[in-house]
């Protein structure tokens, strides 16, 4: 979705369940064909090509607009060094410092400010830490060079690497 929210699908004891960061899951309903309803709300998901490179499903509610998620490839580089995201970033136009190390896990620290709080890697290269999103910049030789940083106020705002 073009918001940059991941919402992940999980099977458990044989039911389908939307986890959307931040949120508890949610188990999904099936209702005809490869319609489901949430349990919770009136949300419908139809999912279309399941099982193809193209899968995708859309998010259906009648005081919003239907939002298309496309399923993320699975990444190919064969491991991923949670390690390369470590380092220091600035934004000039907000004079905004922001630090990233690894934890363990999937959890990062992010101090911005002076302020520290954890993050968690939610897919390779793309962190959450409440609201904010975090993506990282590489450059042809797979090296990180910055961050671009998304919340309710700010959009794609780029961080580079000092």
């Amino acid at each position: 979705k073009g918001s940059g929210e991941i919402i992940k699908m999980v099977e458990k004891e044989g039911a389908l369940y939307g986890e959307a960061y931040g949120n508890d899951p949610v188990k999904l309903l099936p209702e005809e064909g490869a319609l489901f309803k949430y349990e919770t709300n009136s949300i419908r998901i139809h999912f279309q090509n399941i099982g193809q490179a193209a899968q995708e499903f859309t998010l259906y509610h009648i005081s919003i607009k239907p939002s298309t998620y496309r399923k993320l490839s699975k990444s190919p580089r064969s491991s991923f060094d949670k390690t390369a995201l470590n380092g220091h970033f600035y934004n000039g136009e907000t004079d905004t410092k922001i630090s990233v190390e690894f934890i363990e896990g999937n959890t990062y620290s992010i101090t911005k400010n002076g302020r520290e709080r954890k993050a968690a890697l939610i897919v390779e290269d793309h962190l959450r830490m409440g609201s904010y999103i975090i993506n990282t910049n590489r450059d042809q030789d797979n090296n990180v060079i910055g961050l671009r940083v998304t919340n309710d106020r700010i959009k794609n705002v780029k961080f580079n690497k000092t």
